[in-house]
């Protein structure tokens, strides 16, 4: 049972938005089959024929081993699957399960769980391709409505995902469902009345009612978040351009015309990216590991980066990028150390696997394994390489993503599944807790630990098809992980819409156009490469303004010190610092406010002083530094040794004499607001805030070298509004 020592963090993968859809599933079955044993409703299922008297964790055991249990029937479609369930298929189940006509007279809907890979040959090779699909069939058979039983069911366990619906044969869109349906403007040029397929509303529960409820409707599929239409049924939602409006990257395009051009990124991921897709032309890709397979989720983060836009809706944050492709496989570190005098960004959608995972055997079988949770929030020897890498290499600011893991974990336990130590696995019915039980917080793991990277974390979106969605706030996704690290440091440091984002990716076998091929994902993965495009433009703009490229604590300070407050006010384990706003970043940049960029350097002991004057609105200071590589934490679980070697202290004085020092989170209690009475102590980002400042008289800000524990002087930048020298 051999595991790659990487998995990505994105829509594939045991760390996936797919594993949390399977086990809301499985949530579903037992509520499902809880509403039909009430109702005394004899649900049909073509294997398990006495579900209902089977204990739950019984049923979640069989579910989980066999995805079979309950009124849950194992089936693999091809994605145009609404041209293949037929009545045909639904005989062809009765048939299989050695039941007549009678035997399902009971119910009108048979829920499908249908495990869609991507690709004609399903659940084989390609099997980390395989996206869950939940349907609603119609019986065919004249039979009791039991409407309201599953639609309370599907709804409560299942808010968030899409619904389209199948019309039988000859039938119009009912008018009970027009109010429900997606408009023709957002549905695109082939929508029609008479069409067979619409999409509903998302999340609306009476949409749900109507469509379950309906004589008109053959089939309900219920998509996830990370769904892929068929290419040529696919709506052409805003889903990138919804992240650029997200992080105000078409404005930022006002300040900056580059697009990229002048910049390239090294994109290290489960495979190579497909540098013949049309959005990466003309030849902006290079693959630099000759002979790797292509891969969907490379090739996925590659278009949220760099897609042209050849299809608009689609296109990425830094369009005219050049993308240097690597796989993790070997030594991710080493490729990356290679590369760096190439690239000014690296972006890293994976990491390790900690905590509880859903794996498959050989045979194909997912089971749920543990890895351990030690790892939550370490400083590990990876993080040491990077962290070493990035101080050698002043100019190249890595992105990782924080990973999905939050609330993972099976949840009715006792439950089999592997434990996964070492290089030796075991079976166990051990009890354990979730990932994150502690309200969510120490899920982050790998390189998201390291200091001198930029960490992001992933929230939802707050546009929809180009529009502000009415009320919208910033919102982490169900699955991005939250910090702290074990030592108390702000991580995530950053967060960018990782939900639901169109861009290119591999193909399907027979692909018609193999190369305009895109699937919509969600994960941290998708908020990663968000980020690692916009600081790409960001550094390029700085490049292009002050003659120079950007060294990374000043890139990282700039994308820090111009983010977008979310949750708690100032800096929280949930959001970081909050949103990437790039059109502030360039504001920055383009200092007609006197704004202040600045990379400096200290002595041991030694305080650096700057004498500024108010400009207007509050004053924010941001210092960040490359911290030398700690030793890796080889303690227990949650071991607090701080990983900071050189430690520097931010202070700003008032012309009155009042002092205001940085944010630091309390490492016991992080997701209660940040304290910012006295110096921080454990990270090198620091960010002092003064609201309502004084106007009158001259500031100062004080940057003290309180430690230096490696070499005599530690280089730092420092970004400053609200004042100017």
């Amino acid at each position: 049972m051999g595991l790659p020592a990487q998995t990505e963090v994105g829509h594939s993968g045991p760390r996936s938005v797919s594993a949390k859809i399977q086990a809301a599933a499985l949530a579903l079955l037992d509520e499902t089959l809880g509403y039909a044993k009430d109702a005394q409703c004899d649900f049909w299922s073509s294997r398990s024929r006495s579900v209902l008297s089977m204990p739950s964790a019984l049923r979640r055991t069989a579910f989980g081993g066999l995805f079979d249990g309950g009124i849950w029937t194992p089936v693999d479609f091809d994605p145009l699957w609404h041209r293949k369930v037929t009545q045909e298929t639904l005989t062809a189940f009765r048939s299989a399960s050695g039941k007549g006509d009678d035997a399902m007279r009971s119910c009108r809907w048979v829920l499908i769980l249908a495990s869609v890979a991507l690709t004609t040959s399903t659940m084989g090779a390609d099997w980390q391709k395989a996206t869950p699909r939940l349907l609603l069939v119609e019986n065919a058979v004249d039979a009791p409505n039991t409407a309201p039983i599953l639609s309370r069911a599907v709804q409560t366990a299942l808010p968030e995902f899409r619904v389209r619906i199948l019309l039988k044969e000859g039938a119009d869109l009912p008018a009970s469902l027009e109010k429900y349906v997606l408009p023709k403007e957002v549905a695109g040029a082939n929508w029609s009345k008479s069409s067979p397929t619409f999409d509903l509303r998302a999340g609306d529960r009476e949409a749900l009612f109507a469509a379950v409820e309906s004589k008109d409707v053959r089939v309900i599929e219920l998509l996830p978040p990370n769904h892929l239409p068929p290419v040529e049924d696919m709506f052409p939602a805003q889903l990138n351009i919804d992240a650029r409006l997200s992080h105000f990257v078409n404005q930022f395009e006002g300040l900056h015309r580059g697009k990229g051009e002048s910049v390239t990124m090294a994109v290290i991921d489960g495979g190579s990216v497909r540098a013949t897709h049309v959005e990466f032309q003309p030849n902006r890709v290079t693959v630099c590991e000759p002979g790797q397979r292509e891969h969907a989720h490379a090739t996925h983060v590659a278009g949220t980066i760099g897609a042209v836009g050849i299809r608009s809706a689609a296109r990425g944050m830094a369009p005219k990028i050049k993308i240097h492709s690597y796989t993790f496989f070997g030594n991710d570190l080493a490729k990356l150390n290679g590369a760096a005098s190439d690239v000014w960004v690296s972006n890293h959608s994976y990491g390790p696997y900690t905590g509880w995972a859903q794996i498959r055997l050989s045979t194909g079988i997912p089971v749920w394994a543990w890895f351990g949770d030690a790892n939550f929030g370490k400083y590990t020897v990876d993080c040491r390489r990077l962290d070493e890498i990035l101080v050698t290499n002043d100019q190249l600011l890595s992105v990782v993503a924080t990973g999905n893991d939050r609330d993972d974990g099976p949840l009715n336990q006792p439950v089999q599944h592997v434990e996964w130590f070492g290089n030796v696995p075991k079976w166990s019915s051990e009890i354990r807790e979730l990932d994150g039980h502690k309200g969510g917080c120490d899920t982050i793991s790998g390189l998201g630990v390291s200091k001198n990277a930029l960490c992001v974390g992933a929230i939802n979106d707050l546009f929809s098809n180009g529009q502000p969605i009415p009320g919208a706030s910033i919102v982490s996704t169900f699955f991005s992980s939250w910090g702290p690290t074990d030592d108390g440091r702000i991580k995530p440091d950053v967060v960018a819409n990782g939900q639901g984002l169109l861009s290119p990716t591999t193909p399907p076998d027979g692909a018609f156009n193999p190369d305009e091929v895109y699937e919509e994902m969600s994960g941290t993965s998708m908020a990663s490469p968000t980020a690692a495009g916009i600081a790409s433009v960001v550094a390029e703009y700085f490049h292009a303004k002050k003659g120079r490229r950007a060294k990374s604590p000043e890139l990282k300070a700039l994308l820090i010190h111009s983010t977008t407050d979310a949750g708690t006010p100032g800096p929280d384990p949930v959001f970081g610092y909050g949103s990437l706003n790039a059109f502030r970043a360039g504001e920055i940049i383009q200092g007609q406010n006197g704004e202040m960029i600045r990379y400096d350097s200290v002595s041991n002991a030694e305080t650096k002083t700057y004498t500024l004057k108010r400009t207007s609105g509050p004053i924010r200071v941001t210092i960040a530094w490359l911290d030398p590589p700690s030793a890796a934490n080889t303690g227990g679980l949650n071991d607090d040794t701080p990983a900071l070697e050189n430690n520097l202290d931010l202070l700003v004085k008032a012309p009155s004499g009042q002092e205001f020092h940085p944010y630091r989170l309390r490492r016991d209690s992080p997701l209660e607001p940040a304290l910012n009475d006295g110096p921080n102590e454990v990270d090198n980002v620091e960010v002092v805030d003064v609201a309502s400042p004084d106007d009158s008289g001259e500031w100062k800000i004080m940057v003290f070298a309180k430690r230096l524990s490696v070499g005599t002087q530690q280089q730092f930048a420092i970004v400053a509004t609200g004042l100017k020298e």
